[in-house]
């Protein structure tokens, strides 16, 4: 919390009163622009930090790790500082629009993953005081920025402490990565509001509910799920939310090679190596999402070991705490194993992106074949068949339907477009065999999803 403070701190010497502060000296004094136009020219900034932050960071932060997201507006909000120190003076669209889209996106995505850093795990009772101290450290950092800035800055200077906010910003990101947890284990509580699109990511996830109540959807289809219930989800598998109202869950991220590993010491004496416990947990895990009807007797008995797992991912202390952590994490899997499915059959594997995926999350709108992808990587087809499922147990099809139904949910909730117009912009030329596939993966059809989707924001609008 202390390195997330204090990255907070540096990121407010930039954003919270110096980046402002220095392009109205740029545009009233460099360029000439009266102070009506000098406003207009700060709304692509705002504009773009604005969409960035409360639409597109929170999204990203269910798909990447925290630290991977504050590298990233780090490092392009300190391109863009370079680029406005950089840039002589000249037009608008060159001198100010430029450089502020480019800081707009490196800041949107720099301060929500700092925000949650800061207050990830904190209790209840001491979020308040949590968030204050964040805003203070905001706000602070602001004043002592712009005094520093424009201290040693002349006024003709108007575009030199735009260099110094590279640096700061820098320094801001490498002190949030510092404070980030690095552990196998990461555990996070956390209350929804708002439905959330499916999405896939690379982490086993283990959703407890606290309170509340929601619908889930994903390959079970459309299920409820309320206090004494736990979803688990493997790796690359789509799920999403439409909350009841609101529902509260203790959110545990298991790394997926972690877990094999337990796998094949669980197991060592029939399994010769881990790739071997690879190809074993893959085996017998057949449903790769389920529900756990724990009950509420049992659920109640797991929350306090759950809240210790929260308090311990917000200390930020991997070596430290890295036993204890282990100890909560095999008390809470010894409770739900019962629970969990397995037979013979193989759904899903815990390995790492080939090559491959990164051509099909590029264009999951082309109209690939096994032969394409194959020629695309310089491979065999049964070649890249066999690293696809070792990758992620589904085949390259499969996971091309995965990447195209995630888009497509993605589109009916934020476009009015036809859903065969839809079908067609993800990829699939035949609407009925696009509402297939949807319903297959999400639980229902993509109409009734378009309804549930309006239904939900009327009632949260």
């Amino acid at each position: 919390m202390i390195t997330g403070n204090a990255a907070t701190l540096l990121a407010g010497a930039c954003f919270q009163v110096a980046v402002w502060y220095f392009l109205t000296f740029l545009m009233q004094q460099g360029m000439g622009y009266p102070a009506a136009a000098t406003g207009l020219g700060f709304l692509p900034l705002t504009g773009v930090m604005l969409v960035v932050s409360t639409w597109v960071a929170p999204r990203l932060l269910d798909r990447y790790p925290i630290r991977v997201l504050v590298a990233t507006g780090s490092v392009i909000a300190a391109l863009g500082f370079l680029a406005q120190w950089l840039i002589p003076v000249a037009n608008y669209p060159v001198t100010v629009l430029l450089p502020s889209i480019i800081i707009g996106l490196g800041g949107g995505l720099l301060n929500t993953p700092l925000a949650t850093a800061v207050t990830q795990g904190i209790d209840n009772r001491d979020a308040g005081a949590a968030s204050g101290l964040m805003n203070t450290a905001k706000q602070f950092g602001g004043a002592i920025g712009l005094a520093m800035l424009a201290t040693f800055t002349p006024i003709s200077e108007y575009q030199s402490p735009f260099a110094i906010m590279a640096v700061l910003i820098v320094a801001a990101g490498l002190a949030g990565l510092n404070g980030v947890d690095f552990s196998p284990i990461r555990a996070f509580t956390r209350t929804a509001y708002r439905p959330a699109d499916p999405v896939a990511f690379d982490w086993i996830k283990l959703a407890f509910v606290r309170d509340g109540s929601a619908i889930l959807l994903s390959e079970f289809g459309k299920r409820p799920v309320r206090f004494g219930d736990a979803v688990l989800l493997s790796a690359n598998v789509l799920c999403g939310i439409e909350p009841e109202g609101h529902i509260t869950a203790t959110v545990v991220y298991a790394d997926a090679d972690y877990v094999v590993d337990q796998v094949f010491w669980q197991h060592a004496s029939v399994l010769r190596d881990r790739l071997d416990a690879a190809e074993f947990a893959s085996t017998i895990y057949t449903e790769p999402a389920q529900i756990l009807r724990l009950g509420e007797d049992r659920a109640g008995m797991l929350m306090p070991w759950l809240d210790e797992l929260v308090a311990l991912s917000a200390e930020s202390r991997p070596v430290e705490t890295f036993y204890r952590m282990q100890a909560l994490w095999f008390s809470v899997a010894h409770v739900i194993a019962p629970f969990i499915k397995t037979s013979q059959v193989r759904t899903s594997s815990t390995q790492r992106a080939t090559a491959a995926a990164v051509l099909l999350h590029a264009a999951p709108e082309r109209r690939w074949s096994v032969t394409d992808l194959a020629n695309e990587v310089h491979l065999s087809k049964s070649q890249v068949g066999r690293l696809f499922v070792e990758a992620f147990g589904k085949s390259p099809i499969a996971y091309l339907t995965m990447l195209r139904t995630e888009r497509m949910a993605a589109l009916l909730r934020t476009s009015d477009a036809p859903i065969t117009v839809i079908a067609q912009e993800v990829g699939w030329s035949d609407p009925d065999f696009a509402a297939r596939q949807f319903r297959r993966s999400v639980g229902v059809t993509p109409s009734n999803y378009r309804a549930l989707s309006r239904v939900r924001t009327q009632a949260t609008g």
